[in-house]
């Protein structure tokens, strides 16, 4: 156990949007809280907000980037420093040589770097096809790679957009993004100084300024050039200055700690873990500042309850052993069911390894949801009630060293055999008649953190859809558990063997205990049950790409697969980075599906495994009905922006099952 910003309309991406917030994200509270109180007034919900009747809607710069990350729970520093420190050897070396470039120098090595991943005629063919024929639609394109994954086609799509509107310094920005991320720091500062001499078009993806985007991407290029105060001179600004973007507090994070600057960067790394800051939400406790309660980003109204089972207490000393005898074969049915949970937990393991890997998102949103629901012991609300539980267990431990020093006494005031007898039995009685409610009340303050984490837990897992995967959290939480039964166990069970000890001492007559059924009952969380979804989602746009989700699974399919499939291959590394893309817009349904008035934004951060953290950003209402959802998408303006961010986890996050 532990102790532990004018923003451009964007329609033509829209139609993803309203789909990572309903699926990606999951329900905020305030949805959660929405959705509680339906007839209790008309609420409306400015998403993730949810203002009560007579309150006065939120300003503009009143809304806020969510994502799961927010809520993952991370180790104090005093642990989490030892962990950065540890990580120079790799980060901090293997830069790559600066050298300057012009603009046109720059977008030839970038084509030539797409020549030679793709071959030459698959990049003509590209450069004519007509997906492709606008600035508008190649930026667009570029997205869709993205959410393929193939960054390749994603530098494709931004390079032809800069040919087809070279006055735009957002694409510029956005291109440098994607060389950066390609591990070409150079070619990405040739364009970000290139930038600086176009007008400014008043790009601002997601609310946030360009020139925060593109200062942010000079920092990470910086960092790749190995000239970590540069760095550092170009993000702490940046940073200070309260921008949304985690990913300049990440870097700014690294420039520090390649500096020697351990503490700053400690502070950093844990600030830029969390895209939304902990000090813009009252409610709730928190961990070092900043980590959001997890009702924030998830709906866990759907968590079961959890009782203990009954024992059979031993109420006389006679009774001690027999019961001793009970609580020995409940711990090894315990150990059993352990080993049996263990033996469902690999063979569902090896299922879903024989099975294709899901898409990145849907592995990644898996993921977070694992590590949330295995980690709700570690939340602020049911830390204190385990440390409740602790502190009792420790009261009655103090409580058992009086009793055995008062035992021991009795040899020495009462020499004679058959008063010492009298004497041990009555001692004995009166020990256990003291003893039991200090128990009683361990029990108690055990089973109100025992509830309090399966609901947590099992809320979680309920945003599963998957077989599979809500099995395999579902074994886990069910495996975490019997260690709780367990402490229970032990504790009793001490109790009674001592106690049985001393009236086999006192030669007192044995009795026998009523024995009850003693196994607990693990009710599993619904899969994905509609009212945390508000039904399934599909969405289609650009006549390229449609998403459906339903909780954590979530399918893009790329209509048009003979232009990404080009882009197959890819090799960048992105051992040390991610690449974030910000988009916002609006979108239109057909009336009687849904009514909706958004201006919405969301953001996908790439990393090794692909896409790694998902989020909504949101300024206006929304009202979906249960049931399929078809968006459509209208408008052929769109807008997005790039944020490459590097990613140094080390072992602070678990890899995924």
């Amino acid at each position: 156990m532990q102790t532990p910003k004018t923003r451009q309309t964007i329609p033509l991406i829209l139609g993803v949007l309203l789909l990572f917030m309903l699926a990606l994200m999951g329900q905020s509270g305030a949805d959660a809280a929405a959705s509680a109180a339906a007839n209790q007034g008309e609420y409306h919900t400015f998403l993730p907000i949810v203002l009560r009747p007579g309150e006065t809607p939120p300003g503009s710069g009143a809304f806020r980037t969510y994502a799961y990350s927010d809520a993952t729970v991370l180790p104090p520093n005093e642990f989490l420093k030892p962990q950065l420190v540890a990580q120079k050897q790799t980060l901090c070396t293997g830069a790559i040589t600066p050298h300057t470039l012009s603009l046109a120098q720059a977008l030839q090595n970038g084509w030539n770097y797409l020549t030679h991943q793709v071959g030459a005629a698959n990049l003509t063919a590209f450069r004519s096809a007509p997906e492709v024929a606008t600035a508008d639609a190649a930026q667009a394109f570029a997205m869709a790679a993205m959410m393929d994954n193939r960054p390749d086609g994603a530098l494709a799509g931004l390079l032809l957009a800069h040919e087809r509107a070279p006055q735009s310094r957002i694409i510029l920005i956005n291109a440098a993004g994607m060389f950066v991320s390609l591990d070409m720091p150079n070619e990405a500062l040739a364009l970000l100084n290139a930038a600086q001499n176009l007008p400014d078009d008043q790009a601002t993806p997601m609310g946030i300024p360009a020139a925060e985007l593109a200062a942010n991407t000079r920092g990470y290029a910086l960092l790749r050039q190995g000239q970590w105060a540069a760095a550092e001179a170009v993000l702490r600004p940046l940073v200070e200055a309260n921008t949304e973007l985690a990913e300049a507090r990440l870097n700014l994070s690294q420039a520090l700690l390649c500096q020697n600057k351990d503490e700053q960067a400690t502070y950093f790394y844990r600030a830029g873990s969390r895209r939304q800051l902990r000090d813009e939400v009252r409610d709730g406790e928190e961990i070092e500042g900043i980590r959001l309660p997890p009702e924030q980003t998830l709906n866990r109204s759907a968590g079961q309850l959890f009782t203990l089972p009954p024992l059979g207490v031993m109420n006389t000393p006679g009774q001690a052993q027999s019961a001793a005898n009970h609580y020995h074969a409940l711990v090894m049915d315990s150990i059993q069911r352990s080993g049996i949970c263990q033996q469902l937990i690999d063979a569902n393991i090896e299922a879903r390894s024989e099975r294709p890997l899901p898409g990145a998102i849907t592995w990644q949103r898996f993921n977070d949801l694992y590590i949330t629901a295995y980690r709700a012991e570690y939340e602020p609300d049911i830390q204190a009630l385990y440390l409740d539980a602790a502190a009792q267990e420790e009261a009655l431990a103090e409580l058992i060293d009086q009793q055995d020093e008062e035992f021991l006494e009795l040899y020495e005031l009462y020499p004679d055999p058959d008063a010492f007898i009298g004497a041990c039995r009555s001692t004995v009685t009166q020990q256990l008649a003291e003893m039991l409610p200090a128990y009683f009340e361990f029990e108690d303050l055990l089973e109100a953190y025992t509830s309090a984490k399966y609901a947590a837990m099992t809320g979680t897992a309920a945003n599963l859809s998957d077989v599979l995967n809500h099995e395999y959290v579902s074994l886990l939480i069910e495996d975490s558990m019997e260690t709780d039964v367990a402490w229970r166990l032990h504790v009793i069970g001490s109790q009674a063997n001592r106690t049985a000890a001393n009236w086999a001492i006192c030669e007192g007559a044995e009795e026998n205990v009523v024995n009850q059924p003693s196994e607990p009952a693990y009710e599993r969380a619904p899969r994905c049950p509609a009212g945390l979804t508000r039904g399934k989602m599909a969405i289609k746009f650009l006549n390229m790409i449609q998403i459906k989700a339903n909780c954590e699974v979530l399918e893009v399919e790329v209509s048009g697969p003979t232009l990404l499939t080009i882009f197959g291959q890819v090799t960048v590394d992105f051992r040390n980075k991610t690449t974030t893309f910000f988009a916002g817009g609006k979108i239109n349904a057909p009336t009687g599906l849904a009514e909706l008035s958004i201006n919405e934004g969301f953001y996908i951060r790439t990393g090794a495994g692909g896409v790694t953290d998902v989020g909504m950003k949101v300024s206006s209402s929304v009202d979906v009905g249960v049931g399929q959802f078809a968006g459509v998408v209208d408008g052929p303006e769109m807008e997005f922006g790039v944020a490459p961010a590097v990613e140094y986890l080390g072992t602070l996050i678990p890899p995924g099952p």
